[in-house]
């Protein structure tokens, strides 16, 4: 996964997902894949793109040091929704980081 405290910037990747029914059938030129469930925790935020893996770096330090969960081995996943009204640059977005409780 592209943790930030592990992978430098320019070698993240990007992965872009929609959400279908499962009976849609998929075109050749997309691949896909039922994610894994289980418990993910959210953080919704309204910010600058460049400023995203400062804000997953504060939670990777700062709040799960402290809470009673570990990462888990699923894909971090993120939504981006660009708002119409919003400044130049600014999105919202909400990550989302799989846990379990903590051994």
């Amino acid at each position: 996964p592209d943790y930030p405290n592990f992978t430098l910037p320019e070698l993240w990747r990007l992965d872009i997902g929609l959400v279908m029914p499962l009976d849609i059938p998929c075109d050749r030129s997309f691949t896909s894949r039922e994610l894994p469930g289980g418990q993910y925790v959210t953080f919704d935020f309204f910010a600058q793109s460049r400023h995203s893996r400062y804000i997953l770096q504060m939670i990777f330090l700062l709040w799960l040091r402290d809470a009673p969960w570990e990462l888990d081995d699923r894909p971090l996943m993120v939504s981006t929704a660009v708002l119409p009204n919003a400044s130049d640059c600014y999105n919202q977005k909400t990550f989302y980081i799989p846990i379990r409780p903590a051994n």
